[in-house]
C-alpha cells in the first residue's frame, strides 16, 4: 500500500522499528444543525460536518521469521474527531479517545515517549493540515473528562491499562496539543475587550499562521488552572503567552454582543450543550425587543462558565477541562474578530465572482488609467483591524496571496460545496464511508468485548471483518514502521533539573566560607516542572529560574554568639 501523509506522520512520531497498523475512516460531507444558536432575528448558519476515526492496532502474534499472522491483529488505541465546516470557521472537535491497555506487548523501554500521545498529536495535526482553508480561521476543541472506558467495552478489566485521573487527563491533553501549537507563530496579546497591544512582531504574525491555546477548568481560578499548562508554557514570553485561561469569544463567535446562548457551541455528548438546553427553558415565550433570546438566570458569558462549576458533571469530585486552540491563517491576526473575518471572506467571495464576470484584466487596467490588482481587496480588512497603525503596501503583499482563493469562493457560498474540493484530494488514502455505514461500525465497536487478550483479538477481527464487508476490500490496513529516535539529551536528562541562581541574586558574605552555605539554595528540584510519568520527556531549562527553597539554612559564619554575663 502506498504510504499516506498520515502514515508518514505517525511513523515519524512512533518509536523506531515499532510496527503499527492504522486505519483512517472518514464520512462523506453532509449538512447538520449549526453549532451556534443564531442571534435573534437571524437564520441558522449553513453547516456541514464529517467524522474521522483512527484505529491503531498491533500484530499480537508476530513470528520469529518475520512473517505476520494477520488474524491476530489487536486494537491498542482509537480516536474519533468531528469536523464542522462553515463559510467562515472550521471547527475540529475531539469526540472520543480510548486505549485497550495492550501496548505493553510492544515492550517499549520505560524512557520512551508516550506512544498514544505521539499518535494523537500526529493525527490531530494531520486533520488540521487537510482541513485548513486559506483565509478561514480554524479552532480545535475538546472536552477532557476522565472515565474508565470510552470506545472499548471491558478494557477497564485489563490490569495493564493506565487510566489517568481527572487532573492527569487534562494535563495529558494539554501536552498533546502543545506540539501542534508550537508549529505556529505566537499571537499578539489579546486583552479582555478583544483588543491587542501594539507589538513589533505583528509583521511576523501577519505573514505566517499563528495560534494560541485556551483552557477553562470549571471550579479552578486562573492561578490553579495554570498548573495544567504544559511545562513549555513557563518558557513563553509574558507579553506573548501561548496558553491562556479564558474563552476565545472574539475569535470564534461572529456576534460577541449576542445573548450568551448564541456564544457557546453545542457538541454531541457535551455537558455545555446539556446545560444550554436546560437554560433555554427559561426563555419566556413573549419578550420585549431588548431581552430577546436572554435567559432569566444568566446574563453574561462569564456567569455561564461560573455556573458550569456547579454542574454535576463538573462538581462530582472530578475536574474537567475545556480546551480550545485557535489557528489564524496567514494574513488574519488574532485581533481580527470573527465578525470582521466574516465580512472579509464575504468580500473576497464577492470580488472573486465579480472578477469572473468582468472583462479581461488588461481592459480593466486601462479603464481608469491605473492598474487594479487583486491585492487591494485583501488589504482593506487588515487595514480596518489595525486602524491605529496601518501596514504598508509591502507588508500586505505577502498575506494577500495566502488568503481565500477564488476557487473556493466560486464553488458556492454554502459550506458543504466550499470544502468538497479538499475532500477529494486530501483524503484519497482514507476509507470514505456513508454516515450510515460509519455509524454501524461504531455501534458494533461498543458492543464488543475487550476485557482480556483473547476476547480482544476476537473483537478486533470481528470489527475488521465488518469493515472489509462494508468497503468491499480485504487488505485495507496501512502498516507503519516507527522512525523516531529519542535524543540523547532527553534520554539522559534527569526528571528533576537543578535551577541555579543568577549572579545578580547572590549576596556576597563578609567572610569567605565553604560550599555548604550555598548548596541548600542552589538545588531545588521540587520547583521544576513536575513529571507525571516516566513516559514524559523532560524539557531543557534554557533560562535561569528562581527556585523556592524548602528550608533556608544560615551559614555558621553569620551566627554570632551572645556574650556570657560576668557573674563576678
Amino acid at each position: 500500500m502506498v504510504s499516506s501523509s498520515l502514515g508518514k506522520a505517525i511513523a515519524q512520531a512512533a518509536p523506531k522499528d515499532v510496527k503499527l497498523i492504522v486505519r483512517h475512516l472518514v464520512t462523506k460531507l453532509a449538512s447538520c444543525p449549526p453549532l451556534f444558536s443564531p442571534p435573534p432575528g437571524q437564520s441558522d448558519e449553513p453547516t456541514s460536518w464529517e467524522s474521522h476515526f483512527l484505529t491503531v492496532s498491533i500484530d499480537s502474534d508476530a513470528r520469529e521469521d518475520g512473517t505476520d499472522n494477520k488474524s491476530a491483529e489487536l486494537f491498542v488505541f482509537a480516536v474519533e474527531v468531528l469536523v464542522y465546516i462553515t463559510a467562515n470557521l472550521t471547527t475540529v472537535f475531539v469526540s472520543k479517545a480510548d486505549s485497550t491497555g495492550y501496548l505493553y506487548r510492544l515492550k517499549l523501554p520505560p524512557t520512551a515517549k508516550s506512544l498514544v500521545r505521539s499518535v494523537s498529536t500526529a493525527f490531530l495535526s494531520h486533520i488540521i493540515s487537510i482541513r485548513q482553508r486559506p483565509g478561514v480561521r480554524l479552532v480545535l476543541s475538546l472536552f477532557a473528562r476522565a472515565q474508565n472506558q470510552y470506545l472499548f467495552p471491558g478494557s477497564v478489566e485489563n490490569s495493564h491499562k493506565h487510566i489517568l485521573d481527572d487532573r492527569g487527563l487534562v494535563k495529558w491533553w494539554c501536552r498533546v496539543l502543545d506540539p501542534i501549537l508550537r508549529h505556529y507563530e505566537a499571537e499578539t496579546k489579546v486583552e479582555t475587550d478583544g483588543k491587542t497591544d501594539e507589538c513589533t512582531d505583528r509583521d511576523t504574525e501577519a505573514t505566517t499562521a499563528s495560534s494560541t491555546a485556551y483552557l477553562i477548568v470549571p471550579g479552578c481560578d486562573k492561578f490553579e488552572s495554570r498548573t495544567f499548562f504544559p511545562p513549555s508554557a513557563k518558557l513563553d514570553r509574558q507579553d506573548r503567552p501561548r496558553w491562556l485561561n479564558s474563552y476565545p469569544l472574539n475569535q470564534i463567535c461572529a456576534s460577541p454582543s449576542a445573548p450568551p446562548r448564541c456564544l457557546i457551541p453545542r457538541f454531541p455528548d457535551d455537558p455545555k450543550a446539556r446545560f444550554l438546553e436546560e437554560l433555554d427553558g427559561e426563555i419566556p415565550e413573549t419578550q420585549d425587543e431588548n431581552n430577546r433570546g436572554q435567559w432569566r438566570s444568566i446574563k453574561t458569558i462569564e456567569q455561564f462558565w461560573e455556573m458550569m462549576a456547579y454542574r454535576q458533571e463538573c462538581s462530582s469530585g472530578r475536574l474537567v477541562g475545556f480546551l480550545w486552540m485557535v489557528i489564524n491563517p496567514p494574513g488574519l491576526l488574532n485581533s481580527v474578530s470573527m465578525a470582521s473575518a466574516t465580512s472579509q471572506v464575504a468580500q473576497n467571495q464577492n470580488n472573486s465572482v465579480k472578477e469572473s464576470k468582468s472583462p479581461p484584466k488588461g481592459s480593466i487596467e486601462r479603464e481608469n488609467g491605473k492598474p487594479q490588482v487583486s491585492d487591494t481587496k485583501f488589504a482593506e480588512p487588515n487595514a480596518s483591524s489595525n486602524a491605529e497603525e496601518p501596514p504598508t503596501n509591502e507588508k500586505m503583499d505577502t498575506p494577500a496571496a495566502c488568503l481565500l482563493p477564488s476557487s473556493d469562493a466560486m464553488a458556492s457560498n454554502t459550506s458543504p460545496k466550499l470544502s468538497q474540493v479538499t475532500c477529494q484530494t486530501d483524503l484519497s488514502c482514507a476509507m470514505l464511508l456513508s454516515h450510515e455505514d460509519y455509524q454501524s461500525l461504531m455501534n458494533l465497536l461498543v458492543q464488543l468485548d475487550f476485557d482480556n487478550e483473547k476476547d480482544s483479538i476476537t473483537s478486533t477481527k470481528s470489527w475488521i471483518s465488518k469493515l472489509s464487508t462494508t468497503i468491499g476490500k480485504e487488505d485495507h490496513g496501512e502498516i507503519v514502521i516507527g522512525q523516531s529516535i529519542p535524543s540523547e539529551a532527553s534520554a539522559s536528562q534527569p526528571t528533576g533539573t537543578s535551577n541555579l541562581l543568577s549572579g545578580g541574586l547572590i549576596r556576597k558574605r563578609k567572610k569567605p566560607s565553604t560550599d555548604s552555605g550555598s548548596a541548600s539554595l542552589g538545588v531545588d528540584s521540587a520547583t521544576t516542572a513536575p513529571t507525571e510519568s516516566n513516559c514524559e520527556e523532560a524539557l531543557p531549562n534554557n533560562e535561569p529560574q528562581i527556585p523556592t527553597p524548602v528550608v533556608n539554612v544560615l551559614n555558621a559564619s553569620m551566627i554570632r554568639k551572645k556574650k556570657k554575663p560576668d557573674n563576678s
